[in-house]
């Protein structure tokens, strides 16, 4: 029993959802406006940790605060370093899990919760799910779809579930991963920069051979169309980052 004057403790914090940002302030709004009115729905305490690479912070530090978010800043300037991002919020993360999240995205019906019970009950398993793409910028995520509103992922086509299927490449959209498990592989290889293939080569090391990654269909995220952030997409930083994966896939598969 507490004892009067004591102070209350805070709850335990299940996830963390690490937000790698840079020049997204539509996104970063719409994820705001969702959490102040979704955060309540919650089961679990979730934290929503945004690291902001850029040269110079352009967001309001106290703002985010007032709102429940945590915000640092990472003093980065060229291409988008979104690894070395990922691995900033990872060393400040609280929760008990923590995944890398997409500021375009938004869980759909009370998908974090079950997410959160789904990964605690499965330690054998990374429990990831998938991500339905919306075709418009104000698809209320809180209504049924009409079909021409959303389609499928990339990751979800034929070439891509091929690659998964028969060569080994791991995609899962928000995968949960375990804090001290990701910390104990390293956390994301900052040798990947901008986009592309940092996602598989970490849901890689972090399974080596004792987990089995599981997608689940009941595990849905709506991404929103946004536009290509120059120093992020740019096809160069992709092609190299797809040649590197490859070529650490090789290896781990010859040992």
């Amino acid at each position: 029993m507490k004892k009067e004057g004591q102070p209350t403790r805070n709850p335990r914090i299940a996830l963390s959802l690490l937000v790698a940002y840079r020049n997204r302030p539509n996104d970063l709004s719409r994820l705001l406006k969702w959490y102040q009115e979704h955060q309540s729905e919650a089961s679990h305490k979730i934290e929503v940790v945004v690291i902001e690479a850029s040269p110079k912070p352009t967001v309001c530090r106290q703002s985010l605060s007032r709102a429940g978010f945590r915000y640092y800043h990472l003093a980065l300037a060229g291409n988008f370093h979104k690894t070395a991002a990922l691995n900033f919020g990872l060393a400040h993360a609280r929760g008990e899990f923590v995944t890398p999240y997409d500021v375009d995205l938004i869980p759909l019906n009370g998908v974090l919760t079950r997410h959160i019970e789904a990964a605690r009950t499965s330690r054998s398993l990374l429990v990831a799910g998938y991500r339905l793409m919306s075709l418009r910028s104000n698809v209320d995520p809180t209504r049924k779809f009409a079909p021409t509103d959303v389609q499928t992922a990339p990751e979800d086509n034929e070439i891509s579930l091929r690659n998964q299927l028969i060569h080994g490449e791991r995609l899962g959209m928000v995968p949960f991963f375990q804090k001290t498990r990701l910390k104990r592989i390293g956390g994301w290889d900052e040798d990947f920069i901008g986009w592309g293939c940092e996602d598989s080569d970490t849901i890689e090391r972090y399974l080596k051979r004792d987990l089995l990654l599981v997608r689940s269909p009941d595990l849905v995220y709506l991404h929103y169309p946004h536009f290509l952030e120059g120093e992020w997409h740019e096809a160069d930083l992709i092609s190299r980052n797809r040649r590197l994966y490859h070529s650490r896939k090789r290896q781990r598969d010859q040992r």
